[in-house]
């Protein structure tokens, strides 16, 4: 599995560094709260927290007020939700909700990339 990081710079992937990231986790978060997070594992839950754990950045996703208010409500909504198993006894994984549909695009069409999870 490749680092979650940004390969121009070699730091991890943060939050108002790159404005199709800002725009590929809001989507992936909205994904997921529209399917009440039924597919969401723990190292996503953390992951997408992670991502957003300095709200005070100029996040693109701040441009638009509407946006804005969903990604903030969904945040909530996931920071109150319980990981699920997969019926299995198994926690949800990534490749669960690659098949579920719900991984994110980028504008040009490509998989965005949020690889750490």
């Amino acid at each position: 599995m490749l680092p979650n990081c940004d390969f121009d710079t070699g730091n991890p992937t943060k939050a108002a560094e790159y404005s199709l990231t800002d725009d590929s986790y809001a989507k992936l978060l909205g994904q997921l709260s529209d399917r009440k997070f039924d597919q969401t594992s723990p190292e996503l839950r953390a992951n997408i927290l992670d991502f957003y754990s300095d709200l005070s950045a100029r996040i693109e996703t701040k441009k638009d007020q509407n946006d804005w208010k969903s990604v903030l409500s969904e945040l909530d909504q996931l920071k109150s939700m319980t990981p699920k198993s997969d019926g299995r006894g198994q926690l949800c994984t990534v490749r669960s909700v690659r098949r579920a549909g719900i991984w994110p695009q980028g504008t040009d069409g490509t998989r965005a990339r949020i690889e750490r999870f």
